[in-house]
């Protein structure tokens, strides 16, 4: 029974596997889309930030399609998102729905709520701040959904 107990446990809370678990064909390979151009988002926006905070790069026009690269790569990434969930099936989309509702719900909570400790000397919030914790709480509600319905 325990070790019964110890494959469940594992199974409801290892994301990929229940994750690839319920996807069709189609919807498998336009995950890998998405997966690639969240990790090419990720490196243009580091690589962005990194070149303009060490003004690698100064020439004007230059700065501005710098700047302009991530956010091309992010439309791209969005399409992408839309495709995969499109391609889902109604429990994946479910899933990504209650994920999404999860990660807006943190991120508007940390933003309007950081803002009022600025108000009271915190230090000032970084555009990239709420950023992660939407991302870290989007990632956390699929984990939970997919563990309440494996």
């Amino acid at each position: 029974m325990q070790g019964e107990a110890m494959t469940k446990r594992r199974r409801g809370w290892n994301y990929f596997e229940a994750c690839r678990a319920n996807l069709t064909p189609e919807a498998k390979r336009n995950s890998r889309i998405f997966t690639v151009w969240c990790l090419g988002w990720a490196l243009s926006f580091v690589g962005a930030t990194w070149l303009l905070l060490n003004e690698t790069v100064t020439a004007a026009p230059l700065t501005w399609l710098l700047a302009l690269v991530p956010t091309v790569i992010g439309l791209l990434l969005i399409r992408s998102y839309v495709r995969f969930f499109r391609s889902a099936d109604e429990l994946m989309q479910k899933v990504h729905l209650e994920a999404l509702a999860f990660g807006f719900g943190a991120g508007f909570l940390f933003m309007t709520g950081y803002a009022l400790f600025e108000r009271i000397g915190a230090p000032a919030m970084s555009v990239s701040d709420p950023v992660a914790v939407i991302a870290f709480a989007w990632a956390l509600g699929q984990l939970l959904a997919m563990r309440r319905y494996s």
